[in-house]
């Protein structure tokens, strides 16, 4: 894949593809190439793997809306989260506290 510009951060591909099988499938079609070698090329341009690169992006989305006041179940269902609950695990996992709980007109 010499050349190919991997897709920026708010590409809904990235964001939107939540579950491992569905999103590795999906980012190899996308750049024509095996899911392996699509996390391979994609580690070696961020330094990063594509599930942890993926999960990061969408919580800095859901910071930043949730400090605009946006509600987490829009948010969840926005990002592509299956429901609530499922989006507030992965909100609880990543930044520590539950979406409910993070204060709004507060960007980090």
């Amino acid at each position: 894949m010499p050349g190919v510009v991997f897709p920026q951060r708010s590409d809904p591909h990235l964001l939107l593809c939540h579950t491992r099988a569905g999103r590795a499938a999906r980012l190899g079609a996308l750049f024509h190439c095996s899911a392996r070698e699509f996390d391979r090329r994609f580690r070696g341009e961020t330094g990063e793997g594509t599930a942890s690169w993926i999960r990061r992006r969408r919580m800095e989305h859901a910071r930043r809306w949730l400090a605009l006041g946006r509600s987490p179940s829009t948010i969840a269902e926005e990002l592509g989260y299956a429901g609530l609950s499922q989006f507030s695990r992965a909100f609880k996992a990543t930044v520590g506290v539950y979406p409910s709980c993070w204060p709004t007109s507060v960007v980090r």
